[in-house]
């Protein structure tokens, strides 16, 4: 039997006087259909009856569940105004809504609002510190957080050890995730943030990797059986269903954004289903690439698995595995009757409900990876990637570095926790085998005092010279790729490799030195420079990979020519041949889709 309106309407009411804000969520319509509809009957209602000190913040909640941020913005601004006993809640949810359209400094405000009028509100106060971070400013977010420990809270615990990743401290990382044992098993995000916190550990293996996913799975993913197969004809057209925590400017929504343009549409149909709560310029171009598109970012995991079933998804792609917030639980509901995992692919996600993970023959060599696989893994020849630059990207430098500065310059743009002991040991050995070189590192975070002066120590510590050391800290030369027109070389870290940074430095022109290790996450920037031919990138050992950097570091003219060649190398090979490896990943999905229709 369906609520009435006003009765819903009275319902949500109460909950809001209790401050019960999960039983405000549940007492609103299911579905954008009907809550629009219910919206527009509450607005009628208000309008023929005193003011209502609860609508603004109803309405507020209303807006955001149809994904209307601005217009939700405006209506929790509109009750925080009021001062009524729920202003801190208000200035709260306004700062998400500021934060979903990108106004950072905005967000801020209103979250400091919130906190000055309750600085116990732990939601304030942990999107305040996400906020800072993604302004670059990780030590005040680290600080904001320590101001009001809550070790027994999941998104405290979750975003303090994101943040103390972010200046390389990994060991308190670790020991932070893995100190909350009782409540990974109750927290599934929680616990994909260990998983991927030990892929910056140079001591665990593949096989460590393995069985963490594995008990990620039998904690969280419940069972349930596949949908029945629509229609089991194997060369009818079909309905492919991509979920994303990142359609916005993200280096996985860039390869999507290449897929979607290339596809065969007559045979392939597309849904995008957007995971996260960051709209931008890309939102819009990826929803206008898509035949559909749904936000779930605020659905649970059981409705927006229902709504992919109820779309007759025939196959459903996972694109962020344990990284970005992704929603790996929802596939374990088995939306759809084949489920796939590609791109992210920095570790085996460990669903059983997933099937195949996109891989390629060099980052997972036959044999020893199948084994440390929860999925079956797909190897098409063209690789996975499908590479292009941003649309604001520099051009590659028309003579390389040394020839205006007159030494060599080795660079990284490495996420700070890659930067482990044995990474930094070995660039002060390239360092001290090739004289008056110097090293550049570009990330935001390193325009913070704190956050450099913790990794100079380290670097002293290592014995690289702080002298000879550069940081980069704009983010506009990072994200334009201007950064990789002052390097020579790019030093990759282990034994988790740098994946777009690879791709970003091959395409512009730089080379990179990787070394291949034993793991997944260690092989990614092989796979990548053997995609584009230039397989002489990859050492075999340590002493390989110090060797190689120094060797093209002195051999100049032979640097200079293998260069002036990349750019165009990169442009002819796979990685950036949209149409053919969107061509291999659609056969991959017609064959796994001829097999079901073959055991139906």
């Amino acid at each position: 039997m369906t609520t009435p309106p006003r009765a819903r309407l009275a319902s949500a009411q109460a909950a809001y006087q209790a401050a019960d804000w999960s039983a405000l969520r549940s007492s609103l319509p299911a579905g954008s259909t009907n809550l629009e509809s219910w919206l527009n009957d509450a607005e009628g209602q208000q309008a023929d009856a005193p003011a209502d000190p609860a609508w603004p913040f109803l309405r507020g909640v209303a807006f955001d569940l149809l994904g209307r941020w601005e217009e939700a913005a405006g209506a929790f601004a509109e009750a925080a105004r009021r001062e009524g006993s729920h202003a801190a809640e208000a200035f709260y949810r306004m700062g998400l809504d500021l934060s979903r359209l990108g106004l950072q400094p905005f967000a801020l405000q209103a979250y400091d609002r919130a906190l000055g009028r309750d600085r116990r509100h732990l939601g304030a106060r942990v999107s305040a510190a996400v906020s800072l971070r993604r302004l670059g400013r990780v030590a005040e977010a680290l600080r904001l957080l320590e101001e009001l420990p809550c070790p027994r809270r999941p998104e405290w615990i979750n975003n303090h050890a994101e943040f103390l990743l972010e200046q390389g401290r990994v060991t308190e990382a670790l020991n932070e995730l893995r100190a909350a044992g009782p409540l990974r098993r109750r927290h599934p995000g929680l616990h994909s943030s260990l998983i991927r916190a030990m892929l910056y550990d140079p001591g665990v293996t593949a096989r460590d990797l393995f069985e963490e996913t594995g008990r990620w799975n039998a904690w969280h993913a419940v069972s349930a059986a596949p949908p029945a197969t629509h229609d089991p004809d194997p060369e009818r057209p079909l309905r492919i269903g991509y979920v994303s925590a990142c359609l916005h400017r993200h280096n996985s929504s860039a390869h999507l954004m290449n897929i979607l343009r290339a596809r065969n549409r007559p045979r392939f149909h597309v849904t995008l289903y957007h995971a996260g709560t960051t709209h931008d310029d890309w939102t819009d171009t990826l929803r206008g690439l898509a035949d559909a598109w749904h936000d779930i970012a605020l659905l649970p995991d059981e409705a927006a698995a229902t709504l992919i079933r109820e779309d007759h998804t025939d196959l459903l792609v996972d694109v962020n595995e344990h990284a970005n917030n992704g929603r790996l639980r929802l596939f374990s509901f088995r939306p759809a009757p084949i489920q796939f995992h590609w791109y992210g692919n920095a570790v085996t996600t460990g669903l059983k409900a997933i099937d195949y993970r996109f891989s390629d023959p060099v980052t997972e060599p036959p044999g020893e990876s199948d084994r440390w696989s929860h999925e079956t893994i797909l190897r098409p020849a063209t690789g996975y990637h499908c590479y292009g630059p941003p649309p604001d990207a520099a051009l590659p430098a028309a003579e390389p570095p040394f020839r205006r500065c007159g030494h060599i310059t080795f660079g990284a743009v490495h996420h700070l926790a890659k930067l482990n002991d044995e990474v930094l040991s070995c660039w002060a050995r390239i360092l001290d085998t090739t004289p008056g070189s110097q090293l550049l590192l570009a990330r935001d975070v390193l325009a913070e005092q704190a956050t450099r002066e913790a990794l100079q120590v380290r670097l002293r510590r290592a014995g690289v010279n702080p002298d000879r050391v550069r940081f980069v800290t704009d983010p506009k030369a990072i994200t334009t790729l201007a950064v990789y027109r002052e390097m020579d070389i790019v030093l990759d870290s282990f034994p988790f490799n740098g994946d777009a940074t690879t791709c970003d430095a091959l395409w512009m022109g730089v080379p990179v030195i990787t070394l291949a290790g034993k793991r997944l996450s260690a092989r990614r920037a092989a796979g990548l420079l053997h995609t584009v031919g230039a397989d002489e990138w990859i050492a075999e050992s340590r002493e390989d990979y110090v060797a190689k950097a120094v060797t093209w570091a002195q051999e100049g003219e032979h640097l200079a020519a293998a260069r002036a060649v990349l750019p165009e190398r990169v442009r002819r090979s796979a990685l950036c041949n949209a149409p053919a490896v969107t061509a291999a990943l659609e056969e991959e999905y017609r064959k796994a889709w001829q097999r079901l229709c073959r055991a139906t």
